[in-house]
């Protein structure tokens, strides 16, 4: 049987942290910053107006605005300090780091590999944005002539041999 205390955490969904020691992940799309037709370019720091600069600034808060900022964080441990800072309005975060999209990937992999079901391909690809079936294609066939991952009904997954070994099955992926 699966257990499920850590199934959301694996999918990799933005969860909130609530309460002393609790962790957390989340996504925030980063919009461009807009004042009339003035466009502020957060990359460059510049304050462009006019017809002239619109193509470029536009182009620049396009890339800007697409950009997802993604941070992993935990909550103090003690409640009473939690409780402390709750009331005076402040985050009661013991820590708090950016996830790049490398780490991203590789959290994903690791995460979803953990689970029974595996890694769903087209899920995967739709939300990654990588043939993962294709980029690890040779360590896929090398784990798979072992008997230590399955690649089945558009779903990649540990065997159950496969499980006893998860840290050298997941080693092939780094």
């Amino acid at each position: 049987r699966e257990a499920v205390h850590n199934s959301l955490y694996w999918s990799g969904v933005p969860i909130l942290a609530v309460g002393a020691g609790a962790s957390g992940y989340e996504e925030r799309e980063e919009k461009p910053r807009r004042h009339g037709s003035t466009e502020v370019s957060r990359r460059k720091g510049r304050k462009d107006a006019g017809a002239d600069a619109g193509a470029e600034t536009e182009a620049e808060a396009e890339a800007v605005a697409g950009a997802v900022k993604r941070h992993r964080y935990a909550n103090v441990k003690s409640p009473e300090v939690y409780m402390q800072r709750a009331l005076l309005g402040e985050r009661p975060e013991a820590f708090r780091e950016a996830i790049d999209d490398a780490t991203r990937l590789r959290e994903a992999i690791m995460t979803g590999l953990r689970l029974l079901d595996g890694i769903d391909l087209a899920e995967f690809e739709r939300r990654y944005g990588l043939d993962l079936a294709s980029r690890f294609a040779t360590p896929i066939e090398r784990l798979r002539a072992r008997g230590l991952i399955a690649l089945e009904d558009g779903a990649l997954r540990v065997t159950d041999r496969g499980l006893f070994v998860m840290n050298s099955v997941l080693l092939e992926f780094f």
